[in-house]
């Protein structure tokens, strides 16, 4: 049997009879597609946001938490050294304890600056507002959504 041959007159009717492919309907379907790509990808993102800011609040009550606790056990060290310097220059004062000027000027001097000085280190840690974003990675903004100047 020969091969079967195809002629144009042949091919037309078949191709009259196929689907139409209108453009303005397969753009119209790409737009619909990337409109809801598009919407995905917002919804993740959104998504996204949502579960880091959450962390961010966990971590800020967390932070809150330690700082109540940690602020008490400093205003109590302070207490506590204050009472304990008075009560040595009381008992210098009263002759119950013999220590000479120069080494009292120099424990309190010395012992108050470096504890003044732990105080300081710690309460700028744990109070530090300058850097509020700095511990999520984000910057600190103001309720509108603009950048808080600093």
């Amino acid at each position: 049997m020969p091969p079967a041959q195809f002629t144009i007159q042949g091919v037309e009717p078949a191709i009259e009879g196929a689907p139409s492919t209108n453009p303005s309907n397969t753009s119209q379907a790409l737009i619909e597609e990337e409109t809801y790509l598009d919407r995905q990808l917002e919804r993740q993102i959104r998504m996204e946001t949502l579960v880091s800011l959450r962390e961010g609040n966990k971590t800020r009550a967390q932070n809150n938490v330690e700082r109540k606790k940690y602020a008490g056990f400093i205003f109590l060290l302070t207490c506590i050294w204050a009472c304990l310097i008075f009560v040595l220059i009381f008992f210098v004062g009263f002759s119950v304890m013999k220590i000479s000027d120069s080494i009292i000027i120099t424990l309190i001097s010395s012992t108050t600056i470096n504890f003044f000085g732990f105080f300081f280190l710690v309460v700028k840690y744990l109070f530090n507002t300058g850097n509020a974003g700095a511990a999520n990675g984000t910057s600190p903004q103001e309720p509108g959504g603009r950048q808080a100047s600093e």
